[in-house]
This record gives C-alpha cells, sequence and structure tokens, in this order.
C-alpha cells in the first residue's frame, strides 16, 4: 500500500524522514515489537522506540547516511513519563552524540480509532517521532553547541549544521523543578531568555529566527506565546506554531514548551 507522501525527502545536504510509529498495516502494533499482557518481559514504548530507530537506520542508508548524522527530532508520547524508557533506547542507539529534539505528550497517535483505547492490549502506540539530518560529504558538518545547562533527556542542548541552528526544547524548569512564577508570560520570558542566550552561543540572535514551536497546556495561552515572541523580535517574526498539548509536561508545573530552529548569518 502506497502512502500519499514521500518516506525520505533531500534537500542539498539535508534530510527530512517521515513521522516513524511502530505500525504494521496488517496487525496494527507491528508484531515484532509487540509487547504481549500475559508475560511479565518486554516494555511497550521502549520496544517502539527500538522499532522507531532501525526503521531510521535504514531510511538513512538509502541516502548514504546514518544516524551519527541525524541533527533534530520530534518525539510524541502518549504518556510524558515513558521519556525515561525513550532515553535509555537513545542512549543505546546514539551514545555519547545525540541529536536536538523536541518532545511533547499527545492524547493519541489515530491508532486504534478507538478513542481513549492505551497500550498494546489495546492496539494502541505510545510514540511516534520525525527526524532531520544530513548527509555527509555535501560540505555540512554536524557540531554539537553547549549551552550551558544540562539537558533533562538524553539530547543535545543545540546544534549548528551548516547555516542552521537547531535547539531543542526549552522549558522555565529543570531537576529542581520550576524556576520561575508559575503563570505562562512568566515562563515565557525565562524561556525566550534562554533561547537568546543560546542564539548568542551558536554564532546568531533571534533575530534570524526560522521558526518557533510552542506547546501550551491551554491552548487559550497561545496569546502569551504571541505577546512573548513579538516582544523578543519586534520585526520580522519567524513561522510559527502552536499546539495544544496534555499537562504534565516534563517538569511540574511548567505550562509550556518552546522549539527553535535559526539561520546563522555567513
Amino acid at each position: 500500500m502506497e502512502p500519499p507522501y514521500n518516506e525520505i525527502v533531500t534537500a542539498g545536504p539535508y534530510v527530512f524522514t517521515v513521522g516513524d510509529i511502530c505500525f504494521d498495516y496488517e496487525s496494527g502494533v507491528h508484531p515484532d515489537f509487540k509487547v504481549a499482557d500475559w508475560i511479565w518481559w518486554g516494555n511497550e514504548v521502549r520496544n517502539e522506540t527500538q522499532f522507531i530507530l532501525h526503521t531510521l537506520t535504514k531510511r538513512l542508508e538509502v541516502v548514504n547516511s546514518s544516524l551519527e548524522n541525524a541533527v533534530h527530532c520530534t518525539v510524541y508520547l502518549t504518556e510524558i513519563e515513558d521519556l525515561y524508557e525513550v532515553d535509555l533506547v537513545w542512549k543505546q542507539f546514539f551514545g555519547d552524540d545525540p541529536p536536538t529534539q523536541t518532545v511533547a505528550p499527545l492524547r493519541g497517535l489515530g491508532l486504534p480509532r478507538l478513542e481513549g483505547a492505551r497500550g498494546h492490549r489495546q492496539n494502541a502506540l505510545k510514540m511516534e517521532s520525525m527526524f532531520q539530518s544530513i548527509r555527509p560529504g555535501l560540505g555540512v558538518e554536524k557540531e554539537t553547541v553547549s549551552t550551558g545547562v544540562e539537558p533533562l533527556a538524553h539530547e543535545a542542548g543545540a546544534t549548528r549544521a551548516g547555516p542552521l541552528l537547531w535547539v531543542s526544547e526549552q522549558f522555565a524548569g529543570g531537576t529542581d523543578g520550576l524556576l520561575t512564577a508559575p503563570d505562562t508570560p512568566g515562563q515565557l520570558g525565562y524561556i525566550f531568555e534562554r533561547l537568546a542566550a543560546i542564539c548568542e552561543t551558536g554564532g546568531t540572535s533571534l533575530d534570524n529566527l526560522l521558526r518557533v514551536r510552542a506547546f501550551v497546556t491551554d491552548v487559550h495561552e497561545s496569546y502569551a506565546v504571541y505577546a512573548a515572541l513579538r516582544k523578543a523580535v519586534p520585526s520580522d517574526p519567524p513561522c510559527v506554531a502552536i499546539t495544544g498539548v496534555p499537562a504534565p509536561l516534563q517538569v511540574p508545573g511548567c505550562t509550556v514548551i518552546v522549539g527553535a530552529v535559526a539561520y546563522l548569518p555567513e
């Protein structure tokens, strides 16, 4: 069955791959990675992560690339606490050179059609991920940029690849919990200050933002995102996508996540 989209698209040195899920057209959850409910071993999200990264490996081989050239990924989790298990597999596949990433919770992945189904027992998936990578030998190298803050997950804080700087998701919290007042505008002020510092370290500025993606636990706070962005980038704003997601986020009390891509002027 041919899907109505391309699974791999290249643009010069860049590789964009389709969002992958642990899916089989005949049986729903892929039978080789489905965790049976009658035995104690196996972990659903860990199995799905392994499937996705094996699939990504095969996709990148088609364009003479590999996992070590992955620059950024977006990960959607039906249960945010599964991030720990995803990290275990991330460390196995990416070692000490992980890509940047944006992790966000979501209600469901459209499988099965029964709303509210959870877990392999009900034929429901737990994660989806989409990657951007580079092709070696075309003049672009991947370089990790230190942000001065230890990430919560196994991810690079920022990655430079050619004229682009990918920044992992930013939120107003860390291992010590929420770092600002609980209101979303206050959190956004902190986040854009962090983004400004990361851009400066990476050789650019907020004025060169190309894309901003915000995930909010209350869609009414979308206006706060626009206000914070207008303050941070008064003119020539980037493309913006704001998505409502369920709470909780990675850090209790956080209500917004922001990820970004910036242009690096020559």
